[in-house]
């Protein structure tokens, strides 16, 4: 089976190339497909594709099997920095790889969305299906992502399975590290700074996901069969963890014992709040994850030996390296991610 992967040198991408290759060996041949901004030079793909995703050519997905597709502007901030350039990756460009994903006979398509489509939960007490009629989202980067999806939902047939995941903010090792995403950088600055610090009230609502279990799930959601998964929408998280930026803030406390936990109340730029429901996923993926024993601080220890073992310092976590908006604006800046590409 070959299995062609957008973002492969990406943060999930890199941890997702990784598990494929230990867990399944040569089972599959991985394309990877990236503009490497990152300089990333591991290669855990046996094909690699150098290019921006928007100059996808139909010769790219011959004889591809499944298309895992995570390249993106990948968060709410980042999407905001320049609209027009999040509009023509995460949907005009995600189209486009669809369409000519269906002309190349690739028998499944994996769109890795997100839950920032939820925008502002309208009731505080109520979790969010996939398929509630509230869907209201509020950024540039949720937006697109939508629109995406309701294209690719009109592509699918029963000879082209298109599946849509939508997962909580990831967290957890990768060899391509961010730290600009809400645990991640809670414990980084607890690790670095030796303080955890929340600047807004930490009220908001962000469920949370460990980034094995999500790509535990992408592989799992191509080897089921196409008729469980055709068209299916699926919210990717924790039944019943549903947390606040500020008690995900306190489990990081829990771990870093000897940080102090410091809420600034600065004003936020950020509205998202939402808590999502996972029954779905739970009810098709249970032989995947083990949902009942999910241990959150767990996963925060692993991310604390992942900083040892990686003599990670404060330049790591406030540099581009591992910042993702920081990098966004240097390469605009030095013109070397083009902002009017033109494609079909």
């Amino acid at each position: 089976m070959k299995i062609l992967i957008t973002g492969s040198r990406g943060y999930i991408g890199t941890r997702l190339c990784q598990i494929l290759n230990k867990k399944y060996k040569n089972k599959f041949d991985i394309i990877g497909l990236d503009n490497n901004f990152y300089q990333f030079k591991k290669k855990f793909e046996k094909k690699f594709l150098l290019k921006d995703l928007r100059n996808i050519k139909i010769e790219d997905l011959k004889n591809i099997d499944v298309v895992i597709h995570l390249a993106s502007l990948s968060n709410d901030p980042l999407g905001e920095l320049n609209k027009d350039l999040t509009k023509q990756i995460n949907h005009r460009a995600t189209t486009k790889l669809a369409r000519l994903s269906k002309k190349s006979y690739v028998e499944r398509f994996i769109f890795i969305s997100t839950q920032s489509v939820y925008g502002i939960s309208k009731y505080k007490n109520k979790t969010i299906r996939e398929n509630d009629k509230n869907i209201k989202p509020i950024t540039e980067y949720a937006k697109s992502k939508l629109r995406a999806e309701k294209e690719l939902l009109k592509l699918a047939d029963n000879k082209f399975c298109v599946v849509i995941l939508r997962p909580s903010t990831v967290h957890g090792p990768s060899e391509n590290f961010r730290s600009d995403i809400v645990l991640n950088n809670l414990a980084a600055s607890a690790f670095t700074k030796k303080k955890i610090i929340i600047n807004t009230n930490g009220k908001p609502y962000r469920p949370v996901l460990y980034i094995d279990d999500l790509c535990k799930i992408i592989i799992s959601s191509f080897l089921k069969p196409k008729k469980q998964m055709q068209k299916k929408i699926f919210n990717v998280g924790y039944p019943g963890k549903n947390f606040t930026i500020l008690q995900i803030g306190k489990m990081v406390k829990k771990v870093f014992k000897n940080a102090p936990l410091i809420v600034l109340n600065k004003p936020s730029h950020d509205e998202r709040s939402y808590k999502v429901n996972f029954d779905l996923l739970k009810s098709s993926f249970s032989d995947t994850i083990n949902f009942k024993n999910k241990n959150i601080i767990k996963d925060i220890k692993k991310l604390k030996m992942y900083f040892i073992k990686k003599k990670f310092t404060l330049k790591d976590f406030t540099s581009d390296k591992t910042n993702r908006i920081l990098k966004l604006r240097k390469l605009l800046k030095s013109k070397k991610l083009n902002k009017n590409l033109k494609f079909n």
